[in-house]
């Protein structure tokens, strides 16, 4: 099946590519519709591949497992609005822009590809940003942050 790499590219969560400890890692995220991903195929940085064993998947959880250990059987991860992390046991990366490739296999759209660029930055986030949670943005806990953020915003309470 044909998926369109622009539509493809709405998985990547932008501006999480991050130098880690061990590493750097990036988020992804099903923006799209329900699948099974059953296979990581390949993942590289600036059009080098990165050797598979160097990469581990972590759910929001915590859960960290190989692209080995994906396949048919893994249960469903990657269904509509999940999220998680893919980390790179590599170099840290200098300041600057990357190309990510990413390849994997899902059940049911078969193989599919995509490149996005994002980059690694110093700059410090100086937008004012409503609270939002990557994993459930309907949770009580962020609901009452983002109450927190008008009211301090606003400089008004919410029970006047």
């Amino acid at each position: 099946m044909f998926i369109p790499s622009m539509l493809l590219k709405r998985l990547y969560t932008f501006s999480s590519l991050k130098n880690r400890p061990n590493g750097v890692n990036f988020l992804l995220k099903n923006r799209l519709s329900d699948a099974r991903l059953t296979g990581i195929l390949g993942i590289s940085l600036n059009g080098e591949s990165i050797d598979l064993t160097q990469i581990n998947l972590e759910l929001p959880d915590g859960q960290q497992f190989s692209p080995k250990q994906v396949s048919e059987a893994t249960r469903s991860i990657f269904l509509c609005a999940k999220l998680f992390k893919v980390i790179i046991q590599t170099d840290h990366l200098p300041l600057g822009k990357y190309k990510i490739g990413i390849r994997f296999k899902t059940d049911p759209f078969g193989d599919l590809k995509f490149d996005v660029e994002d980059s690694i930055s110093e700059k410090k986030d100086t937008l004012v940003r409503i609270p939002r949670s990557q994993v459930d943005n309907y949770a009580d806990v962020i609901i009452q942050e983002r109450q927190q953020f008008v009211e301090k915003t606003a400089g008004k309470s919410s029970n006047t």
